[in-house]
């Protein structure tokens, strides 16, 4: 009897550790890839009533340090992302009009930078969108990011999740 009960107790254990490994394989499994996929919104500060314009977003980044204006307008932006990947024929950009148009319909990252662009030069930063071509694989494959700067230093912005700012 004694030793049933051994067998009983160490049956026990291991359905136990089976148990832990299987919650934390799917623990894991919905949490491993860290950068989000572009058709996912990220949690943002700011709410959607908040990022009803152009100029809201302006009014919520004003009068804040380069690094902060950056983390600011990715946020606010994040709250109204939609990736939608769209021939990279030119296209013009107006401030509000287009934000209609870009918050209902979505748009990629030559959208989103015309946006960052704009958003960045009303809040008085210097800013220059930068397009990369890569031809060999479709003569509208490119791909467009920002540069905001200041005297302090130089911040990319690259849609919603990609990016980063460096002092000079």
């Amino acid at each position: 009897m004694k030793k049933n009960k051994k067998i009983s107790f160490f049956v026990l254990v291991i359905i136990f550790f089976i148990l832990i490994y299987v919650v934390s394989a799917l623990t894991l499994n919905t949490t491993k890839d860290s950068s989000p996929s572009l058709k996912t919104l990220t949690f943002s500060k700011y709410e959607k009533n908040n990022v009803t314009s152009f100029d809201n977003i302006v009014l919520n980044c004003q009068n804040l340090s380069l690094e902060n204006t950056y983390n600011c307008l990715q946020d606010n932006v994040a709250v109204i992302f939609k990736y939608k990947l769209i021939n990279d024929n030119p296209r013009s950009f107006s401030n509000q009009q287009n934000f209609n148009d870009l918050v209902t319909f979505g748009g990629d990252c030559y959208d989103w930078s015309n946006l960052y662009t704009q958003l960045a030069t009303k809040l008085g930063y210097d800013s220059k969108k930068v397009t990369i071509h890569a031809p060999n694989i479709n003569p509208y494959n490119n791909h467009d990011f920002v540069i905001i700067s200041n005297e302090k230093g130089y911040c990319i912005l690259d849609m919603i999740y990609y990016g980063g700012c460096n002092e000079y």
